[in-house]
């Protein structure tokens, strides 16, 4: 058993960001895949297969990154790990 010091009224600094991403495209951060050589992709469905798109990668929230890339857009469909 250790008693430990109790600490009331220490001083504490807290640092906030806060910022917006309007009109970006997201995915949800699970379907990122790190690449070999350093950054990220995202394995997008097509008619008959999946392909990797590399992809530049924003600001995230609640689950969700802002991405970027050629070959991305509204109707990409992600596959998301499990």
């Amino acid at each position: 058993h250790t008693d430990l010091t109790e600490w009331i009224g220490a001083p504490v600094t807290v640092s906030i960001t806060k910022e917006i991403a309007h009109d970006v495209l997201a995915a949800p951060i699970n379907s990122l895949l790190a690449l070999l050589g350093g950054g990220y992709a995202l394995e997008i469905l097509s008619s008959d297969s999946t392909k990797l798109i590399p992809v530049e990668i924003g600001i995230y929230s609640d689950g969700w990154v802002e991405v970027s890339g050629s070959g991305l857009d509204t109707n990409s469909r992600v596959v998301i790990a499990k």
